[in-house]
Formats: C-alpha cells, sequence, structure tokens
C-alpha cells in the first residue's frame, strides 16, 4: 500500500505507461492517463479521495471506493460523483464487451459472460449512513460522501454481493420512471430500465452461487 499509513500519496499513471497494483491501494488521488490494474484475487480495494481517468482502470474482481472530498472529484468529467463514475464504467462496459477505449474495467471471464459486473451506488445508499456518518464496507472506514464500486453479481443493486428480493425491489420501483443507474435497475448501462434489464436479473438469480 503505497500510502500507509494515511491516504497522502497522489499517484498519475501518464499516457502510454502501465500500473500494477497488487495489494489494496489508499490513496490520495489516482489520475489514469494509460493503464492502471488491480491485480485479481478479490477481497483488494482501491481507495481514492479523488479520481481522473482517460485511459484503462481495470478492478479485475475487486472493489473502488471514491471517498470525494473536493467539488470536482472525477477531473473533466461532467456530472455528480455518481453518474460521473456511472459514465466511466459505461464507457468500459461498452454494451458488454468490456473492451471500450477507456474508462474502468473487469477482465473477469465472468463478467464477459453477463454473470458479474461492475456495480455502483453511493454509500449513503449502500451503508445506510446519514450525513457525516461512517460505517465499515469490506474492512475500510467509509463516510456518507463516497461512490462504491463492487465487483458482483449483474443484478445485485443494493451491493451486497448476491441477488435477492431487494434487489428486484429496486428495479420494480424505478421501471417506467426518469430515474436510470445501475443501483435503481439499469444493470446493462444503457441508460434505460428495461425488459432486458430483468432478463438478467432474472438469469443471474438463477446462476449465482456464492456471494461475492
Amino acid at each position: 500500500d503505497l500510502a500507509t499509513p494515511i491516504r497522502n500519496v497522489n499517484v498519475t499513471v501518464n499516457a502510454g505507461a502501465t500500473l500494477n497494483f497488487g495489494a489494496t491501494q489508499r490513496l490520495g488521488s489516482l489520475t489514469v492517463n494509460g493503464v492502471a490494474n488491480l491485480a485479481a484475487g478479490g477481497r483488494r480495494v482501491l481507495m481514492t479521495n479523488a479520481l481522473a481517468v482517460t485511459g484503462k482502470l481495470n478492478l479485475a474482481d475487486n472493489d473502488l471506493i471514491l471517498d470525494y472530498t473536493g467539488a470536482n472529484p472525477l477531473g473533466g468529467l461532467s456530472g455528480s460523483t455518481y453518474t460521473g463514475v456511472l459514465g466511466l464504467i459505461q464507457s468500459g462496459h461498452n454494451g458488454g464487451g468490456w473492451d471500450g477505449a477507456a474508462g474502468l474495467f473487469t477482465s473477469t471471464p465472468d463478467a464477459l459472460s453477463g454473470l458479474t459486473t461492475l456495480g455502483a451506488s453511493g454509500s449513503a445508499e449502500v451503508l445506510g449512513l446519514d450525513p457525516g456518518a461512517t460505517a465499515l464496507y469490506e474492512g475500510e472506514t467509509v463516510d456518507s460522501t463516497a461512490v462504491i464500486v463492487k465487483y458482483t453479481y449483474c443484478g445485485d443493486a443494493n451491493l451486497d454481493g448476491f441477488i435477492s428480493g431487494d434487489d428486484y425491489s429496486s428495479i420494480d420501483f424505478n421501471v417506467g420512471t426518469s430515474a436510470f443507474g445501475y443501483a435503481n435497475g439499469d444493470f446493462n448501462y444503457d441508460g434505460i430500465i428495461s425488459g432486458d434489464d430483468y432478463s438478467t436479473i432474472d438469469f443471474n438469480f438463477a446462476a449465482q452461487v456464492l456471494p461475492l
């Protein structure tokens, strides 16, 4: 962990360069203009207070926590923090092939088959946090102003690692509304909540094995 014991290291991956993280990282900021990979194996977390990605950031089967403190924690991306992260995942997802030109990626075979994905939601929603409160997520202390990206089953809207009735409730509540985003039921990142998302959650509910 480059920033042990406190998150005070700012890391930039230049265009044309590749950085491989072999362990959980707690960073002040991460700028990826080239390629950054978090080693597969699960249970690793990439924590950062600020994030900017114009290249490729591959989380494999791990998680990301963007614990933002500034007004523009996603560099040049427009929109709120949550929608900015969704845009990065949508770009990497690229219709399901996970072969976009830039963005957030997972390279696992299960993601390529559609069983798993990178889901995103706000920490307040995932952990039930009131403003200013904190809780543990994957062993890390997280406050109410953070975005959580979890490698999980595609259809796990609340990011608890498996698909259940709570996830069906989320998509049922939001279908036909103007709500969007993975946590609301847009599991294939096409910008709408539709029958395709229901097909995804139904198939993966039957196919899931162990909580992720």
